[in-house]
């Protein structure tokens, strides 16, 4: 994520990519438009396309995890945990 400032304490710590975003448009061959949420603060939409790596694909077409709906405490959404599936512990 270079050029975007975030609130991880450093860099090292930081995602790596973020994203998907959607292409608004294109303005030449070396700066795209992109729908950026203002998650980062204050970030220009017009990245330059060294900067754009392509969505991976799924490894298994068809498929996609949903989601279990939340459950709300005290104001907040909570997940239910069922089972831990493996731990170093």
């Amino acid at each position: 994520m270079k050029h975007i400032r975030t609130t991880r304490p450093t860099a090292k710590l930081a995602n790596k990519r973020t994203g998907p975003y959607k292409i608004i448009k294109i303005i030449n061959k070396n700066a795209i438009l992109l729908a950026v949420p203002n998650l980062f603060g204050p970030t220009h939409p017009t990245i330059n396309v060294l900067l754009l790596e392509l969505a991976p694909h799924d490894s298994i077409p068809g498929c996609t995890q949903v989601l279990p709906d939340p459950i709300e405490v005290d104001g907040q959404r909570k997940w239910e945990i069922v089972e831990v599936l493996k731990s170093r512990y």
